[in-house]
């Protein structure tokens, strides 16, 4: 689907990759109580099941497939970030949304600060999804968002063929034992090309990357939850939570 936001709600479109056509348009508009008239960002969920929308004060969520229920999931507390020294401050309000590796939502403030908003659980529905204002703090002051890349954006050769849209093999992958000990393995696919998989810590550090047909060696990693990114050789990919526990 294609998104495209403004302060007001946002419009919806079915948009198709081979043939770059948007179709059947839906509007969602906030409440009039809620509506501002500046600013507005928002994003998918990782399954592309939710959209999240909203303005610097409210927030909401959409089922995309649920009648597209609207859920408000966060209000902004007024909080002011305070340099060293001054007074009044900078307000921590909403802003941009970014999609990251670890499957989370990070967005940041309209203005100069030095805090990042996070969505811990984007799949879950309504405050299960987690929305953690200034999650993060940074090291300095920042009005931006780190550049990700594009996923699952991969070659068309799959999705644009005669037969039509494929399935992914990748999403069929299971991983076990979870909680692991020393190593997780792979089951429920049959591709015969090595999977490339890429580790990652709760706040998206890289830990370890490498290919395997199977088997994953987890011992350097001490015990708590990781993200492990799993992509084929046609740049298909999915992301699962994993646990080492000793």
């Amino acid at each position: 689907m294609f998104a495209s936001f403004t302060h007001l709600g946002v419009e919806l479109f079915d948009f198709n990759r081979c043939n770059g056509f948007l179709t059947n348009r839906r509007e969602i508009t906030l409440p009039l109580s809620d509506t501002l008239t500046y600013a507005g960002g928002g994003g998918f969920s990782p399954n592309n099941k939710l959209l999240y929308v909203g303005n610097i004060q409210k927030y909401y969520q959409v089922d995309i497939f649920n009648g597209l229920k609207l859920r408000k999931i966060a209000t902004n507390d007024g909080y002011r970030d305070t340099p060293m020294g001054q007074t009044g401050g900078i307000e921590t309000n909403f802003g941009l949304v970014q999609l990251a590796a670890d499957g989370k939502l990070y967005m940041n403030t309209t203005s100069t600060t030095r805090y990042l908003h996070v969505i811990e659980n984007p799949n879950d529905t309504g405050v299960l999804c987690n929305f953690k204002q200034r999650a993060i703090k940074l090291l300095t002051f920042n009005n931006g968002l780190p550049k990700y890349p594009n996923y699952e954006l991969g070659a068309v050769v799959d999705k644009c063929g005669e037969s039509g849209i494929t399935d992914n093999e990748i999403e069929k992958i299971e991983v076990y034992p979870n909680p692991a000990i020393s190593h997780i393995s792979l089951s429920g696919f049959s591709i015969a090309k090595p999977i490339r998989y890429r580790i990652y810590n709760i706040i998206g550090l890289e830990l370890k990357q490498g290919e395997t047909t199977n088997e994953i060696d987890l011992s350097s990693l001490s015990n708590g939850h990781y993200f492990i990114t799993l992509s084929d050789y046609r740049f298909r990919q999915v992301t699962k939570r994993i646990e080492v526990r000793r």
